[in-house]
C-alpha cells in the first residue's frame, strides 16, 4: 500500500491516510478524549474507491491517485469534518472521486499551491513522458468537471500510442508464431521422412520393394580437353508423399576398387537443393574415371544429409553456434558401375583406330618403330585371354521375357543372343545403365566389339550350342545353353568383365521364382567334374605356397591356376 501524512489546516488535527492498492484508503487521526480520560485518541475512517491504485499522494484536503487508466481526485475535506456519528454512518462507503482525465500515470510527485488557488501536479507517465497537471479553483468548478482540451488531446494521443505499442507487439508475436508453425511443419516432415528410409533397414528381411526416395544414374562417356572422361548422371526420385524442403543435400560418395595393400580411397559430392515435391526428380552430373583407369567396379553410394541449422533464422544462428554445424545422414541406395557399364561399342573395322586415336604422339612413334624392329625378329601376336559363362537357353527366354518373339526354344535364333548383348550393354542393372555411346549394336550381331577403359580392344560372342548329358533311365536328351565368351588381350579387362556378367546373371537367379527354379533338374555330372577338379587346384595352390615361390613364379602360377578354373565353366541353369 502506499502511506503519506498530511497536514491539515488549523482547525483540524494531524492526519495520517493510508492507501491500499485495491482502492481502500483509512484515515487515521487523532481525536479528542472524553474529558473523564482527559488526552486524545486515534480515529479511524475507511474510504473504498476504485482500483487498483498505481501511485497517489495528498495536500491539504484532497488525494490524488492514479489507477494507470485514469487520474482521479478524492475530496478529504467532508471526511474531516462532521460529527462522529455522521462518520461512522459512512464508514466503509464507496466515495465518486472526480476524474482528470489524465491516463497512464505510474507516479506522481506532491503537489504544489500556487498563489492563485491553482493546484499543480507533475507526474510520470508509462511512457517515460514528465506531464504537468493544472488543476482549476475550487470556487470555479460549476456542475460536473469538464476536462481541459489539451488535457483531451493529450489522452487521445496517448490511447492511440498505446494502440499502436499494443498493435505493433502484436505484429511481432504473429510473424513469432508463424516462423514457429512453420518450423514445426518442417521438423514434422524431417522425422517423416526419415522414419520412412529408416524403417525398412532394421527388418532383417530382405527389401522386396525400391526406397520411395532413390537414385538411378545413367553412364556415358564425354571428351573434354581432348582428354576422356567417364560421367555419371544421378537422378534422385522423390516417389513420397513428402516435399524434400531447405536444408537437404543428395551427398555422392564414389569409392573406386583398391588392390591389396593401397589405401582406400573415395571421392564425395554434395548438392544442395532448396525444394523436391512429391513425383519431381533432381539431375546431377559428376565424373567418377578417366580414361586408361582400371579401378572398376565402382561403389556409388547415395545418401540424403539434412542440416539442423536450416531451422534457425540467420539472427538466430549466433544464438546457437553448435547447429551450425550439425547435420544427419540418411542412407539411399548403393550403385555399382562396372566393365560392362564403362565398355564402348565400337565397329570392328574401327578397333584399332579407335585404340590408335587415344595414343599421344610419343606413344605412337614408339609403337610403330616397335612394329618395325620385331618385323625381321619374327615376334608374335600379343597373347589373347578369354573367359566363357554357360547358360539356360530357356532360362534367359522365360527371365527376359522372350516367350512371345520365340515360339519354339528348341530352335537356335540370333535374336536371343543379340538380346542378351542388349541386355548386357544397355539394360538397367540395379539402378544403373549405360548411355549409347559410340556405335549402335546391330540387333542380329552375334558379335560384340567394344574398347574397355582400359584402351584395349573387347569381343564379346553370345552363341547357343547344344549339351548333350546322359540321364538315368532316359536315355540322352540334347538341352540348348546359352554361351557368352569374352576375349581381349587385357587380363585385367577380362577378369573384370566376367566379375561384370556374373554379377548380372546372379542378379537375374534371385528374380526367378521358386517353381521355375524348382522344376529345372540340376546337373550332377557336371558338378562333380567342377569339384574334382576345384580340389586338384586347390592342392596345388597348397603345395605352391608350402615351397614357396617368388614373385616371378607366383604371377604366371596363379595366371595358369585362372585359366584352368574358367575352363568347362558350369552351367547356369
Amino acid at each position: 500500500g502506499t502511506s503519506v501524512v498530511m497536514e491539515t489546516d488549523p482547525r483540524h488535527a494531524r492526519c495520517l491516510v493510508v492507501v491500499g492498492e485495491q482502492g481502500r484508503v483509512v484515515l487515521i487521526r487523532t481525536e479528542k478524549a472524553d474529558p473523564e480520560r482527559g488526552g486524545s485518541a486515534a480515529g479511524f475512517t475507511e474510504v473504498c474507491v476504485s482500483g487498483p491504485v498505481e501511485c497517489g499522494c495528498v495536500d491539504q484536503s484532497c488525494l490524488y491517485y492514479s489507477t494507470g487508466s485514469d487520474l482521479l481526485m478524492l475530496d478529504l475535506s467532508e471526511r474531516s469534518a462532521g460529527r462522529e456519528d455522521s462518520e461512522r454512518s459512512e464508514e466503509g462507503a464507496r466515495q465518486n472521486p472526480t476524474s482528470l482525465n489524465v491516463c497512464r500515470v505510474i507516479a506522481l510527485n506532491e503537489p504544489t499551491r500556487r498563489a492563485a488557488g491553482e493546484v499543480q501536479l507533475l507526474g510520470l507517465s508509462a511512457r517515460g513522458q514528465l506531464q504537468s497537471i493544472r488543476l482549476p479553483l475550487r470556487g470555479q468548478e460549476v456542475g460536473p468537471s469538464k476536462p481541459l482540451s489539451s488535457q483531451v488531446s493529450r489522452s487521445v494521443r496517448d490511447l492511440l500510442s498505446a494502440i499502436g505499442d499494443v498493435c505493433e507487439r502484436a505484429s511481432v508475436l504473429k510473424t513469432v508464431i508463424k516462423s514457429k508453425n512453420l518450423s514445426l511443419r518442417q521438423l514434422n516432415q524431417v522425422v517423416n521422412i526419415s522414419f520412412l528410409l529408416t524403417a525398412r533397414g532394421k527388418t532383417r528381411e530382405p527389401p522386396t520393394q525400391e526406397k520411395p526416395i532413390r537414385c538411378r544414374s545413367t553412364v556415358s562417356w564425354s571428351r573434354s580437353l581432348q582428354k576422356d572422361c567417364l560421367n555419371l548422371t544421378c537422378v534422385l526420385e522423390n516417389s513420397s508423399g513428402y516435399v524434400l524442403e531447405r536444408g537437404w543435400t543428395l551427398s555422392i560418395s564414389v569409392h573406386p576398387l583398391s588392390g591389396p595393400g593401397e589405401e582406400a580411397s573415395s571421392v564425395n559430392f554434395s548438392f544442395p537443393f532448396h525444394s523436391l515435391c512429391p513425383g519431381e526428380t533432381l539431375e546431377v552430373s559428376l565424373p567418377v574415371a578417366a580414361a586408361g583407369d582400371t579401378s572398376f567396379p565402382l561403389t556409388v553410394n547415395c545418401s540424403l544429409v539434412f542440416s539442423l541449422s536450416s531451422f534457425l533464422a540467420e539472427v538466430d544462428l549466433a544464438s546457437f553456434p553448435d547447429l551450425q554445424d550439425s547435420c544427419f545422414s540418411l542412407p539411399l541406395n548403393t550403385l555399382t558401375v562396372d566393365w560392362l557399364h564403362a565398355l564402348q561399342v565400337v565397329r570392328p573395322k574401327e578397333t584399332v583406330t579407335l585404340q590408335s586415336s587415344t595414343m599421344d604422339a610419343l606413344q605412337a612413334f614408339l609403337s610403330s618403330h616397335q612394329l618395325r624392329c620385331s618385323r625381321g625378329g619374327g615376334a608374335s601376336n600379343p597373347e589373347e585371354y578369354s573367359v566363357c559363362v554357360r547358360v539356360s537357353s530357356e532360362f534367359l527366354r522365360n527371365m527376359l521375357m522372350l516367350k512371345n518373339s520365340i515360339q519354339q526354344p528348341e530352335l537356335a535364333s540370333p535374336n536371343i543372343c543379340s538380346s542378351l548383348l542388349g541386355w548386357l550393354l544397355f539394360g538397367d542393372h540395379e539402378g544403373v545403365k549405360s548411355g549409347h555411346q559410340g556405335e549402335e549394336m546391330d540387333s542380329n550381331s552375334l558379335v560384340l566389339h567394344a574398347r574397355a577403359p582400359s584402351v584395349s580392344t573387347v569381343k564379346i560372342t553370345a552363341k547357343e550350342v547344344s549339351a548333350e548329358e546322359a540321364n538315368t533311365g532316359r536315355g540322352e536328351s540334347c538341352q540348348v545353353i546359352m554361351e557368352i565368351q569374352i576375349e581381349s588381350s587385357s587380363i585385367t579387362a577380362v577378369c573384370g568383365l566376367h566379375h561384370a556378367v556374373l554379377h548380372r546373371m546372379q542378379t537375374l537367379l534371385k528374380k526367378t521364382p521358386d517353381e521355375a527354379a524348382s522344376s529345372t533338374q540340376v546337373q550332377t555330372s557336371g558338378l562333380r567334374r567342377a569339384l574334382q577338379r576345384a580340389e586338384v587346384l586347390h592342392t596345388q595352390i597348397s603345395e605352391a605356397l608350402s615351397v614357396g615361390l617368388s614373385s616371378g613364379q607366383t604371377n604366371p602360377f596363379l595366371l595358369r591356376v585362372y585359366q584352368e578354373l574358367r575352363e568347362n565353366p558350369l552351367l547356369i541353369i
